[in-house]
């Protein structure tokens, strides 16, 4: 896997484009982080400071890119933004990048628009909904790693994932949505478990 968004910070990007397509890697993780990504009334893509994406135009040179070289973009869905985050269930601090949406339908819409905006197809991209969800970091940060909020984080996942996958195959059924790239590779996480067993109709690859 290669984060091709970082490229654009490099000072010679066609060097190491071509190295990378010599290196003959077929897939590129692209994580659009939409806490920095999106604006605060959520009506506009912005400059994201996050230098796993940087920009809107980034991301398209990435799809783009793929594209004319055959590639796969693993397109790795989250970091809340600040207009969408519900921070009234006591599940995440008020940065909002861990938490939930409070509206689950204008979550799908900001998903849809985002991957319109880049110009993703089926042919070239997989959603994959969150990253680390296993992690308090990342996930629902105040709720510690005890198991009762290891179960609760899990449905909460349940939730979003849910809810992106119902988003992204009314878009296009077409379409590859999967998860939930667990931190914890040397164990299965709870998590885990209990998203396989919920969601197993709902599960087009599992990534990690």
């Amino acid at each position: 896997k290669w984060n091709l968004g970082t490229l654009n910070y490099l000072s010679n990007n066609e060097w190491h484009k071509e190295k990378f397509l010599n290196s003959n890697i077929k897939m590129v993780r692209l994580e659009p982080y939409f806490e920095t990504l999106v604006s605060d009334d959520g009506k506009s893509f912005k400059d994201g400071i996050y230098t796993n994406v940087g920009t809107l135009d980034n991301a398209i040179n990435t799809v783009n890119f793929a594209k004319e070289n055959g590639l796969t973009v693993l397109v790795s869905l989250h970091g809340m933004p600040k207009y969408l985050a519900n921070t009234s269930n006591g599940y995440c601090y008020t940065n909002s990048s861990s938490c939930t949406p409070n509206d689950y339908a204008e979550w799908g819409n900001l998903v849809i628009n985002y991957l319109n905006n880049i110009s993703c197809n089926p042919d070239v991209c997989l959603i994959e909904v969150w990253n680390e969800p296993d992690q308090t970091i990342h996930f629902l940060n105040k709720l510690n790693s005890s198991w009762e909020n290891m179960s609760i984080r899990a449905v909460e996942y349940n939730k979003i994932y849910n809810a992106t996958y119902d988003a992204v195959k009314t878009e296009n059924s077409s379409y590859q949505v999967g998860g939930m790239a667990i931190a914890s590779i040397n164990t299965v996480s709870p998590m885990f478990e209990y998203w396989i067993g919920n969601f197993s109709d709902k599960i087009d690859f599992v990534s990690q």
